[in-house]
């Protein structure tokens, strides 16, 4: 992995794969790392944000929580969930605008599991089998 153990979501996106950190100690920056050659293990920095100027605010509210979920896997979108306390969302990101989405709102419930849905084309025979 390319940075100390951080709240990161991982996931194949366009056939590579990518790490998604956000860097509390580092005021809440955002990276997005490639793995380049997966036989050396060579992580390549892609993207790095300013997580508050993201959001649209100059600094971090104490009581914000955000974690990474997943990426998306055929564009530059990331997904997070959090906010403040009492108004989590899931939110999106597109490193090419650097606009973030507001998707839903998740009430109350800020650690409320999310996982990304990975389709399966597997083709069924006619007895279930």
């Amino acid at each position: 992995m390319p940075e100390d153990n951080k709240p990161a979501a991982i996931g194949l996106s366009r056939g590579r794969l990518h790490l998604v950190c956000i860097d509390y100690d580092n005021d809440w920056q955002l990276s997005v790392w490639v793995l380049e050659d997966y036989a050396s293990g060579k992580w390549t920095l892609m993207h790095i944000g300013d997580f508050p100027g993201l959001l649209g605010t100059p600094r971090r509210v104490p009581t914000e929580i955000y974690e990474s979920v997943a990426i998306h896997p055929a564009c530059n979108l990331v997904f997070f969930t959090g906010g403040e306390e009492r108004s989590w969302s899931l939110l999106s990101y597109d490193m090419d605008t650097q606009k973030v989405q507001h998707i839903s709102s998740l009430e109350s419930r800020p650690y409320l599991p999310c996982l990304p849905y990975i389709p399966c084309f597997v083709k069924w025979s006619s007895d279930g089998h």
